[in-house]
């Protein structure tokens, strides 16, 4: 809404102008407006990195690391899936976001799927996190003296080498469906803030700009 002396000026001008230079008017702010919606688009929509990877012995964190890609397909949320037996190793200083699902084997072990990745964090002492955002979800048996502890080893392990959790450690019994869609719930949520927030500075610099 314009004030009333803006208003006023605005009136004027379009009672003094020609119908080419009235034309004109239009043509520029039309293309004023189409200029800072791609500007903002292209900035809200920039890509970042996600990638969710599961480490499985019997199949739950495969099937479960499958139906969170699912959800957050299903929410806009765009991420890329793997077996942590296909991930290169590589990689992993070029994640934006890594959100890992693994269960426990044998003695607090890691599953065979998971033990390079699990050695190579554990291991490499040159590797930088410091960029990266994760979260682990890790599933195991409370009946078992070693729970979780594949998961929370990973957990620890990221945030030691500089890694920034953006969610807690979820650790999840033999009915895991409760909490992991918790776990899920909150990093959908962690990226909806942050887009409100990127959204609102978009908005900022707009309403900067035009003055």
């Amino acid at each position: 809404m314009l004030s009333e002396s803006n208003k006023k000026t605005f009136f004027n001008l379009i009672k003094e102008s020609s119908i080419e230079e009235i034309i004109w008017m239009c043509g520029y702010m039309s293309g004023l407006l189409s200029s800072n919606t791609k500007k903002s688009s292209k900035e809200l929509n920039k890509e970042e990195k996600i990638t969710l990877v599961y480490g499985t012995e019997t199949g739950n964190a495969k099937n479960l690391a499958f139906d969170i890609y699912q959800k957050a397909k299903n929410k806009k949320l765009q991420m890329k899936l793997m077996s942590l037996d296909q991930y290169r190793l590589q990689d992993l200083e070029k994640e934006d976001y890594l959100f890992v699902i693994i269960s426990t084997h044998g003695e607090g072990e890691p599953p065979s799927s998971a033990k390079d990745f699990f050695d190579f964090i554990h291991e490499n002492q040159k590797i930088n996190l410091n960029h990266l955002k994760y979260s682990v979800l890790a599933l195991g048996d409370k009946s078992y003296s070693y729970f979780c502890k594949a998961g929370v080893d990973v957990d620890k392990r990221l945030n030691n080498i500089g890694a920034i959790r953006i969610v807690p450690l979820h650790k999840c019994d033999v009915d895991y469906e409760e909490k992991a869609n918790k776990w899920f719930l909150e990093i959908l949520n962690f990226f909806q803030k942050k887009n409100m927030k990127k959204i609102q500075k978009i908005e900022g610099k707009k309403y900067v700009e035009k003055f």
